[in-house]
């Protein structure tokens, strides 16, 4: 077991929440009558059970809560959910669309084809399996669910560090639509329009369609903007129940982007260790690129769930699923040591996946098989600024193939009324596949660009095989105290399959390469929890130790330009997370999430002797804090306004497992305010917001490279209004 951060610091974070509790607030939904503690439905465990009797550690956020709270992108789950970071670029992407989620110290920074997330992200139950697109905008969504822990039983695909769930909006079955126009400063520009259609009694389908414009928090010496935002994305789904017990649901999406890459911009560390002012003062600093700054991508995907309910207590559940992405991405950070890059990648993927559940006498169980196929192609160029001799430029190009087979069972046997074990079980099987080429051309400068880099590879050499089994397991206790108290205690295990390292250096022209390939990881956890949910105050506790065994890291090694991913030994996690809900009355509503991690590394395997056991664990802030407050009153005119208030703390934070001198984040505040006003009719909605209202300077991603000689971040966008109109019809 690893010591325990010291009680002086925990202390003081705890004091500091109980000192604010005046006014928090919270994302708890509001009906005609006010704030009220509603129950709320998830289906963490694949069957549809309340929130607070679902014996993992899962937070769960209603579509309702997001609006309050003035939710833009997924990535603000991690000012809701304790212990939870959720970014994008990571390593050398150069894109804000490539999501980084770590759960619990457990997740994965590079966004290449065969590095796979640690912590899984889902759609309408769909399994989005590259963290390219990932980086999802928020919209008529039902709820987002986030679990915490590994995830090895149950979900579609394996993962170490959690899992991240969103359900979309079904027709409501009654003719119905919204219209939402939001602008704000810094060119802000939105519109949001939903409709749903009931066709017949038993058929209709929603449309919604969301547009997105805003400059961006930096400019490349083109005058390009970079980290802005250029998206369209729309979502149909159509539900058709031709009898009582079948049902067939078909979803499909798209969303294009064309924006300017991640706003990485030097960094500099003043005497005291704080990020030097001249980096960050202006809003849009220009900095001269050694190329293109480019952020383009289209994602689309179309899936069919079909369910039949066989009898009362017996079902069966089919999803089929197929998604495809064409992106293109540059990075291309100023300065003379640094390097540019650009990518082609492509990536279509497969999946199905069958679950049949049902009852027997105590027994509950759930039974599944999943199938997911992958291929993509990356084709990626880098222009190194200080060359070592032989290979100023660099051209690589990869082909992966990849299948997932699993088989999965979960069994709960109620001795009573308040008492249960559960039990889940899961085997997987996974085969890789890849081929790597990569090419220098002393002959070419820094900067050149070739007219399709695809064309310079005549062949490939054969695709290269990895093949990875693994059954793991949990086991929970669950025991009911009373209405209002529910306990548990669970034991997890994940796993991770290995892959090629993503990224070949050096060879002369035309030389094919044999990758070499890393091992899975593996994530032990053990976790106790208490739910409470009394008239007007919702507490949730939980504790866990987990132990995290070749744990995938990716990082330049020392002497190296070109990011690896090994298997960096073992670490000890150790946390506790809390979450509070408070409606003293039905007028005010408060909420606090509160997480606490104590992450190091035991042992360091590998030859990367940039890392010492004495790093700390990426984008693993050892506090994590979100309170927050809602306040409504009516008006004698028939009228009601919210207001809302929103405090995220988080600790320190390191972007490179080497822990960077300069690319790293020392700890922040953030705070948000919007209030709105609903009109007596009760069909529009106006509302007035500040993000940032403190205008902090915080770093949200970072990147660096020792054999280089840089370190970038990316900043958190400065203090920004907006004000929007919305009306529901």
């Amino acid at each position: 077991m690893k010591q325990s951060k010291p009680l002086s610091k925990i202390s003081a974070v705890i004091a500091s929440i109980l000192s604010a509790s005046n006014a928090l607030p919270s994302y708890s939904q509001e009906n005609s009558d006010g704030f009220a503690l509603e129950e709320v439905v998830v289906t963490a465990r694949r069957v549809e059970e309340s929130l607070q009797n679902s014996p993992v550690a899962i937070t769960a956020i209603t579509g309702s809560m997001l609006e309050e709270k003035g939710v833009e992108q997924i990535t603000a789950v991690a000012n809701i959910a304790p212990n939870v970071n959720f970014s994008f670029g990571g390593t050398t992407s150069g894109s804000d669309s490539a999501a980084v989620i770590f759960i619990r110290g457990v997740g994965q920074n590079d966004f290449t084809l065969v590095t796979d997330p640690g912590v899984g992200l889902y759609v309408d139950d769909v399994y989005y399996s590259r963290t390219i697109g990932s980086v999802l905008d928020v919209f008529d969504l039902q709820r987002i669910e986030v679990l915490r822990g590994p995830q090895g039983t149950l979900f579609g695909r394996n993962s170490t560090g959690g899992a991240i769930s969103l359900t979309s909006r079904d027709p409501s079955g009654e003719f119905a639509g919204s219209v939402k126009g939001t602008i704000g400063d810094q060119g802000r520009r939105e519109l949001l329009a939903s409709i749903d259609v009931p066709v017949s009694d038993t058929f209709g389908f929603i449309v919604s369609a969301l547009t997105r414009e805003r400059d961006g928090i930096a400019r490349d010496a083109s005058g390009r903007d970079l980290g802005d935002d250029n998206m369209t994305g729309t979502r149909i789904k159509a539900v058709w129940k031709p009898t009582d017990s079948l049902s067939f649901k078909v979803s499909a999406d798209y969303v294009g982007e064309n924006e300017g890459s991640a706003a990485e911009v030097p960094l500099l560390r003043s005497a005291d260790g704080s990020v030097d002012d001249a980096t960050v003062t202006d809003f849009t600093p220009v900095f001269a690129t050694q190329g293109p700054s480019i952020n383009d991508q289209k994602a689309k995907g179309i899936s069919l769930s079909a369910e039949w309910l066989i009898n009362e207590d017996t079902s069966i559940k089919s999803i089929t699923a197929h998604r495809d992405l064409d992106a293109f991405f540059t990075r291309a950070p100023a300065s003379a040591a640094q390097f540019s890059t650009r990518d082609d990648y492509q990536h279509e993927q497969f999946s199905q996946e069958l679950r049949l559940s049902g009852s027997a006498g105590s027994l509950d169980y759930v039974l599944g098989g999943f199938y997911m196929s992958e291929e993509g192609e990356n084709v990626g160029q880098v222009d190194v600024g200080v060359a070592p001799a032989g290979w100023p430029r660099l051209i690589g190009n990869g082909l992966v193939k990849n299948k997932n087979y699993a088989i999965f069972a979960e069994t709960t046997f109620n001795f009573s009324d308040s008492t249960r074990l559960i039990t889940g079980i899961r085997y997987t099987d996974e085969s890789k596949k890849a081929s790597f080429v990569s090419e220098t051309i002393p002959g070419l400068t820094r900067g050149t660009t070739a007219s399709d880099p695809k064309t310079d590879f005549l062949a490939f050499s054969g695709l290269q095989p990895l093949d990875f089994s693994e059954t793991t397991y949990r086991i929970i206790g669950q025991h009911n105290f009373n209405e209002e108290i529910m306990g548990y205690a669970s034991y997890s295990t994940g796993f991770k399959s290995g892959g090629f390292q993503p990224r070949l250096v050096g060879g002369s022209a035309g030389q094919f390469t044999t990758p070499d390939f890393f091992l899975p990881e593996y994530v032990d956890s053990f976790e106790v929890g208490v739910k409470t949910d009394f008239e007007n105050v919702r507490l949730n506790f939980a504790a866990f130790s987990s132990a995290y065994e070749d744990l995938h890291v990716s990082g330049a090694p020392a002497g190296q330009i070109a990011t690896e991913t090994f298997n960096g030994g073992e670490a000890s996690i150790d946390g506790v997370e809390l979450e509070l809900t408070w409606i003293p009355n039905a007028s005010f509503l408060v909420d606090v999430s509160l997480g606490l991690l104590d992450a190091k590394y035991d042992r360091i395997d590998g030859s990367n002797t940039e890392i010492t056991v004495n790093d700390e664990l990426i984008r693993t802030p050892d506090y994590s804090i979100s309170v927050g407050a809602s306040y409504s009153w009516a008006l004698s005119s028939g009228a009601s306004v919210v207001s809302r208030l929103d405090v995220t703390s988080k600790g320190e934070t390191h972007f490179e497992p080497n822990n960077s001198i300069a690319s790293y984040e020392d700890g922040y505040t953030n705070v948000d305010f919007n209030i709105a006003y609903t009109f007596p009719s009760e069909t529009w909605t106006a509302r007035f917001g500040v993000n940032n209202l403190t205008d902090e300077t915080y770093l949200v991603a970072g990147d660096a490279n020792a054999a280089l000689g840089y370190d970038l971040g990316v900043f958190a966008r400065s203090r920004n209004y907006y004000v929007s109109l919305s009306a529901d019809f």
